[in-house]
């Protein structure tokens, strides 16, 4: 097999397992699709095997031109390249498995103010009016779950938002204020 040819499988492996892996990451950043979840842990070791076989067949491959030395280096270096890569994407999978981002809307027809968001992380909203939604990040520290107390018309009312989340559970999440409400007395 030609020396070229050899170089191009390099660059060819290196490049395509790059391209397919980030794909896969941003189409599940973005749409959050459990089933690209499990198609990238596949891709995953897939990609890792062909990449070991490949880069193991570089490392026996060895030419006396220099250009060719280079080259067959350079497509080594865009393999081994990969591996910090695929490391952040795993962590950055990791991290927003940590968190539920919630939006929350406000459809209760009225102003509410003072919503207090309680359980997983204590967070606030000073003020959401008509149809207006606003999104916290909600760490998932163990076990818990996400309530919310907030103030319409001078009455204090709760709901539950997520009766129960665990890490990694974290996912995005629309919830309308005002469907699941309990007075408090």
């Amino acid at each position: 097999m030609k020396e070229v040819t050899k170089i191009k499988i390099g660059n060819s492996t290196a490049i395509i397992s790059f391209l397919i892996g980030t794909a896969i990451f941003l189409s599940y950043v973005i749409s959050e699709n459990d089933s690209l979840f499990l198609i990238g842990y596949i891709y995953l070791i897939a990609a890792i095997l062909v990449n070991i076989y490949v880069l193991c067949w570089l490392l026996l491959q060895s030419s006396d031109d220099n250009a060719i030395k280079k080259g067959l280096n350079r497509s080594k270096i865009f393999i081994v390249a990969n591996i910090p890569i695929a490391i952040g994407y795993f962590f950055t999978i990791v991290y927003l498995l940590s968190y539920l981002r919630i939006t929350f809307v406000n459809s209760t027809g009225e102003t509410i103010t003072n919503v207090r968001i309680i359980g997983c992380d204590n967070k606030n909203i000073s003020q959401l009016r008509t149809d207006q939604k606003e999104t916290k990040w909600i760490g998932i520290n163990g076990d818990c779950s996400v309530d919310i107390k907030y103030f319409i018309n001078g009455e204090e009312n709760q709901e539950t938002v997520v009766g129960y989340a665990s890490g990694p559970m974290g996912q995005r999440l629309i919830y309308e204020i005002g469907s699941n409400v309990e007075a408090i007395q």
